[in-house]
């Protein structure tokens, strides 16, 4: 017969750390969502991880691609909830200081637009104010806010026309989103 292998995690943390806070918070079940804990961080995972997973096993092509929109969707999607959780205005640039390049991840393509000090500039939505934030010692997270004068600001210049290809119907239709 044949055995199925597990793979058995186990975190404790103190509960007065931010840490244990989190999971603590993450236990009592806030969304009311029909997850037990377990299902809830394998899903954060999965939305975070699972295209390096699927490459490192040898999934290529229109498949890993799949598999990339649909983990970017979800973490849009969770960006989403938070600026609208915490009223976070538009408007925002976010730096991102990147420690890990491509080159931690065999078979990646290397990205020609990121600066040689692993700087990348993205819009994003954020606070009133300048901030910096440390998320774990991989990303350093710099936002500084633009406040453009209302009648010099180019609006159309931050947009990117995007034409609906028959493909991204499917992918949101089989995702449903």
């Amino acid at each position: 017969m044949n055995e199925v292998k597990q793979e058995i995690i186990s975190i404790k943390r103190s509960l007065e750390s931010l840490d244990g806070k989190i999971i603590s918070y993450l236990k009592s079940n806030p969304l009311k969502l029909d997850l037990d804990f377990s299902e809830f961080v394998i899903n954060a995972l999965k939305a975070y991880w699972l295209p390096f997973v699927m490459h490192s096993v040898g999934v290529r092509d229109e498949e890993l691609r799949r598999i990339a929109i649909w983990s970017i969707k979800q973490l849009e999607g969770q960006a989403s909830l938070l600026r609208e959780v915490f009223g976070i205005s538009p408007q925002m640039s976010t730096v991102v200081q990147l420690m890990n390049t491509t080159a931690d991840y065999p078979g990646a393509i290397p990205s020609n637009d990121i600066s040689p000090d692993k700087t990348e500039l993205v819009n994003s939505q954020g606070s009133d104010s300048a901030t910096a934030l440390s998320i774990s010692n991989d990303v350093e997270v710099r936002e500084e806010l633009l406040l453009p004068d209302e009648e010099d600001y180019d609006y159309e210049k931050d947009l990117i026309p995007v034409e609906i290809t028959e493909e991204m119907r499917r992918t949101s239709k089989l995702f449903g989103i």
